[in-house]
């Protein structure tokens, strides 16, 4: 018996349904101070309606410094679509640090991110109310140090005899 092989192409139609949503960015400002010091990071996210960029408001920003999340803000009609984290306390060492802004997407607009330069400057410590009291033959001093805004009452200095204090 001869068998007869049909072949069969199936059809099949592979439908993806791509949602191209509005295109957004992120601006973020760049940042200076000193460790320990409240900054605000802050930004503007917008859409492109066209080829011109608008602000775009109640959306959230989650923000980023080095990578480590610190906060949230959404956008808000201040300033046109600006968004503003007030509270960051500056935590990362002496250096230039990367800021991200990063707004997560919806069903409207496209996810995106921008990032700023946060420079953290060294604050050197003035002393300050330096009082010197003997004591036998040792000097002892007692001052106040001044860091970061902040008065640090320093431990007593033993000072030999013979040493000069410049």
């Amino acid at each position: 018996m001869k068998r007869k092989i049909i072949g069969i192409i199936l059809g099949i139609t592979m439908s993806f349904l791509v949602y191209a949503g509005i295109e957004t960015r992120i601006r973020v400002k760049d940042k200076e101070g000193y460790i320990g010091e409240k900054i605000t990071l802050d930004g503007w996210l917008e859409y492109k309606d066209g080829s011109r960029w608008k602000k775009l408001k109640d959306k959230t920003v989650k923000l980023e410094v080095d990578n480590a999340y610190v906060g949230s803000d959404v956008s808000d009609d201040s300033w046109g679509a600006n968004w503003d984290y007030k509270d960051y306390v500056i935590n990362v060492p002496v250096g230039e640090h990367t800021i991200k802004g990063r707004f997560e997407g919806d069903g409207t607009y496209n996810a995106s991110e921008g990032t700023g330069k946060l420079k953290v400057n060294k604050k050197d410590s003035v002393i300050n109310d330096f009082e010197v009291k003997e004591k036998g033959k040792e000097v002892a001093s007692l001052g106040t140090s001044t860091l970061l805004g902040t008065s640090t009452i320093l431990a007593y200095l033993t000072i030999l005899p013979g040493t000069q204090i410049t």
